[in-house]
């Protein structure tokens, strides 16, 4: 939360000399300076493979995870929903190292 509240200080060098600046993941002052992406089904190959039901970018960082299940069939619930997360968190674990938020719902 801190790099996305604060941004991240990167060290450079400039003309010989070593220098460092803020860089700021999400421009808050300014929201049209940033790109946002919803997206369907995005899959993720690391311990396994695997297709989170819906993921929100925002500056091409995973910020919003969403595990969807039918109203229609009773004997699926958010309980699933929940359970699902916890495997995607074992398998694809570099998925929510900026992920802020995370939705279940049936």
């Amino acid at each position: 939360m801190d790099y996305l509240q604060n941004g991240i200080t990167v060290k450079f060098f400039a003309n010989g000399v070593e220098d460092s600046q803020i860089v700021r993941l999400i421009d808050y002052k300014n929201v049209n300076n940033n790109t946002f992406y919803v997206v369907n089904q995005f899959t993720l190959i690391e311990n396994a493979e695997r297709r989170p039901d819906v993921i929100l970018f925002i500056n091409g960082l995973p910020l919003v995870v969403m595990e969807l299940k039918t109203p229609v069939k009773d004997e699926v619930t958010a309980e699933n929903a929940f359970n699902q997360i916890r495997n995607y968190m074992q398998d694809i674990p570099s998925l929510f190292y900026y992920n802020a938020i995370c939705v279940i719902s049936d």
